[in-house]
């Protein structure tokens, strides 16, 4: 089980979900949850990851001014996979990176496109 980042799509995506009443938000956190409270689960990964990108685009096609930063997000997951694949980095740092480099950056693009606050 992974704590930090199972602990960080609550903290981020769950006020998303209650107080906007977003399925996106209430999807990731449940998809977040199951694939990180269930590592050994290969499928809940995949899932969680495909979903993610179907939420990614339809927010971006929803909301253009926030592909800048959706791209930085899938850039850092990317970079992030292949170095601690690579050993280059432990798990705790992999995990911190995905809180704040992709978590962190898709409950911000989905807030805006939530709120439609213009971040020109």
């Amino acid at each position: 089980m992974r704590i930090i980042p199972s602990v960080a799509v609550c903290i981020l995506f769950t006020p998303l979900a209650w107080k906007y009443n977003n399925y996106r938000a209430v999807a990731i956190t449940v998809n977040g949850l199951l694939c990180h409270m269930n590592e050994s689960q290969i499928q809940l990964k995949y899932n969680d990851i495909i979903w993610n990108i179907i939420f990614t685009f339809y927010t971006c096609i929803k909301s253009p001014v926030v592909i800048k930063y959706q791209a930085t997000g899938i850039a850092i997951f990317l970079i992030n996979v292949k170095l601690y694949e690579m050993n280059k980095i432990s798990r705790q740092i992999s995990e911190c990176i995905h809180v704040f480099g992709v978590q962190l950056i898709g409950a911000f693009c989905l807030f805006k496109d939530i709120k439609k606050i213009d971040m020109n």
